[in-house]
This record gives C-alpha cells, sequence and structure tokens, in this order.
C-alpha cells in the first residue's frame, strides 16, 4: 500500500502492507504536524525518529519524498528500505501493551543492546526485566530462563536482531525500567510493574 500527502509544497509518501494504514495516515499526520509548528524541516535525508526506529526520509526522482526504514534484514546502520511495515508493526504491538498495562512508554531504539543469558532464544519460558542504570547504547532489557538455573554466560544482541529471531519479544521492549514480562511459548504470560503488582490485564492482537 501507497499513502501520500502533501506537505508544506512537498509529497510525502509511505510504504507498507495494508493492514498498517491507519499506523500510517497518524505517521504523516505527525510530519504535517512538526512542520507546521516549525519542529521539522524536509529535506533528502532528514532522520525521523519513530518510536524503536528511525525513519529516512529521501527524495525521489519524481520529486516526491518517500520514507524510508532502515533494512532490518540486511544492515540497518548502513543501509535503507522504502518499504516501512516492520516499523509500524513493532510500533502498533508496543501501543497495544502500553495500553493494556496502563504503563507509560520508555523509548528503546533498534540500534540498542539487550544483555541476555546464553541460549535462552531457544526456551520457550522466559521473563525480560527492564533495568534503569544502564549505558546509553543499551536498552536495559535482560532476557533470562524461568526454569532453570541463571546462566553463567551472557551476551548480547541488538534490539532489531529480535526480528529474526523472537520477534514477539520487541512486544513488550516500551515497557519502562523496573517492569518484567514473563512469556510462555510465545505468548505473554505476565506483566508485573517496579512494585510488583500484575498489570497485564488482557491478552492484545499482535
Amino acid at each position: 500500500m501507497i499513502l501520500k500527502r502533501p506537505i508544506a509544497g512537498d509529497v510525502v509518501v509511505i510504504r507498507c502492507a495494508d493492514h498498517l494504514s491507519s499506523q500510517a495516515d497518524f505517521v504523516l499526520g505527525v510530519i504535517a504536524r512538526d512542520v507546521e509548528v516549525g519542529k521539522l524541516h524536509l529535506r533528502d535525508g532528514i532522520r525521523i525518529e519513530l518510536g524503536w526506529s528511525v525513519l529516512t526520509l529521501r527524495r525521489e526522482a519524481d520529486g516526491g519524498m518517500t520514507l524510508h526504514e532502515p533494512d532490518f534484514d540486511e544492515d540497518p546502520f548502513t543501509r535503507l528500505r522504502s518499504d516501512v511495515s516492520a516499523t509500524l508493526t513493532v510500533i502498533a504491538a508496543q501501543n497495544d501493551v502500553l495500553r493494556a498495562t496502563g504503563a507509560r512508554g520508555v523509548r528503546v531504539r533498534f540500534d540498542q543492546k539487550i544483555v541476555l543469558a546464553s541460549g535462552v532464544l531457544q526456551l520457550a519460558h522466559v521473563y525480560l526485566q527492564r533495568s534503569a542504570d544502564v549505558a546509553k547504547d543499551d536498552s536495559g532489557w535482560f532476557i533470562g530462563p524461568v526454569d532453570e538455573p541463571p546462566a553463567e554466560q551472557l551476551e548480547a544482541v541488538y534490539v532489531y536482531q529480535l526480528l529474526s529471531t523472537r520477534p514477539e519479544f520487541l512486544r513488550v521492549l516500551a515497557l519502562p525500567s523496573g517492569y518484567l514480562a514473563i512469556f510462555s511459548d510465545g505468548t505473554i504470560e505476565s506483566i508485573v510493574d517496579e512494585d510488583d503488582v500484575e498489570v497485564w490485564q488482557q491478552a492484545p492482537s499482535p
């Protein structure tokens, strides 16, 4: 699907899967608002932080400007792609979790690190917990096993790498520090806040 919107004398284009049309329209509305108040100036190569991702505007041969997302399948640090479905899908899923829990989201970026117990991504029953005291390039998230002893070896992955390994985990990554989420067979089993209060009220569609 392709959506276009005239903004400040330009035409901004966004490409995504059909079922993400409402999210795409919202993004175009945010851009239009930011341009109107002088917060954003449209130009080739400008980067726009959006949730866990960073979109880039590229001037096309026809004069229009197309939004691109990092190429999460190849190299998101150096390559872009014109379909922004991955960005919008994750943002929609994270917003569902925030609404269900009543939590105020704290941004996580695709290029931040997640520390995890070695081998935990192959397990069905795991927990994710976010800490506040972290380095700039660290998301604060730790992934560990629920039913096994703490791992002696740790490793780290980038947030975006979960897209190809455990995409369901991305749903909870906008939760603030102190929150803990438990997954069982790819489904959220429980979420507790920083006071150990159960806040998982429903099971939103991913």
